[in-house]
């Protein structure tokens, strides 16, 4: 806010909007507060949001947005587009439209439906454990009977624990959603494989190719697979085979992988074996 000129415009959550010290700040800076959120004194308020409907209110205006993308931090970053747009002076039909047809980039999380009958949660770009979270209740919410629910982890970033204490907290996200399968890659997660070591359909793996080939083994139509994991780990190459394998036009990317699944000198270990 110090570094913001004089009739700026402060775009944020009402949470942080409606803290004195921030308001005062505000004031004495001369910065205008735009705010949003399911909050009664948000000024882009949201009046609700079910199965990606949300309903906003400005003022004495009504606004209904068919958003084409998945989870309320979505809605709340639609939330927060209309603040911005209000506050440099558009008009909220204007954007209305755009809105609509709005889609998180590939990785964030946007449910993909494969001819197959697969359906793909990609959150390989998932960092830290609240979108992680958020990642688990998604699954739970898409996919209801536990027999459809596939996962594959990558871990996530360490933060200010040590990298083995972040990925055990994984733990009770993993044994909560009750997979049929749950495949971890690389080093930083097999203490959490060990952890995990009393669930018999558990495995670990410090080579992403053979996760892929055992990934595309078991998943069969009907499922539902998340992944999610770090981005430095190349998580995206097994959410492109998952798409390549289920969409009718996968049968060379199988072909191409089979080998090194046989490899002698690859490691795979399951905890409970």
């Amino acid at each position: 806010m110090q570094l913001m000129h004089k009739g700026s415009a402060l775009v944020t959550d009402q949470d942080i909007g409606e803290n004195p010290s921030v308001i005062e700040h505000a004031k004495r800076m001369g910065l205008r507060l735009i705010t949003f959120g399911p909050h009664c004194n948000a000024q882009v308020r949201e009046m609700g949001f079910h199965n990606g409907n949300l309903q906003i209110g400005m003022g004495s205006l009504r606004l209904g947005i068919s958003l084409q993308s998945d989870g309320h931090h979505m809605a709340l970053n639609a939330q927060a587009a209309l603040a911005a747009l209000h506050a440099l002076g558009y008009a909220p039909a204007q954007v209305q439209a755009s809105l609509a047809h709005w889609q998180p980039m590939i990785g964030a999380g946007q449910p993909q439906l494969l001819p197959s009958g697969i359906c793909l949660l990609d959150h390989s770009l998932s960092n830290h454990l609240l979108s992680m979270t958020a990642a688990f209740s998604q699954l739970q919410s898409v996919a209801p009977h536990v027999s459809r629910r596939l996962i594959v982890l990558a871990g996530i970033q360490p933060g200010q624990a040590s990298i083995d204490a972040a990925q055990l907290a994984l733990e009770p996200l993993v044994r909560d959603a009750q997979a049929r399968r749950v495949l971890l890659y690389g080093e930083p997660l097999r203490p959490l494989a060990a952890a995990l070591g009393d669930l018999l359909h558990v495995n670990w793996y410090d080579d992403l190719n053979q996760l892929i080939c055992s990934l595309l083994r078991t998943t069969h139509k009907g499922d539902t697979v998340l992944l999610a994991g770090r981005a430095t780990t190349n998580l995206a190459l097994a959410a492109d085979a998952i798409r390549d394998s289920f969409s009718g036009h996968g049968g060379h990317l199988i072909a191409s992988i089979q080998a090194p699944c046989f490899d002698p000198h690859q490691k795979q270990m399951n905890m409970h074996s």
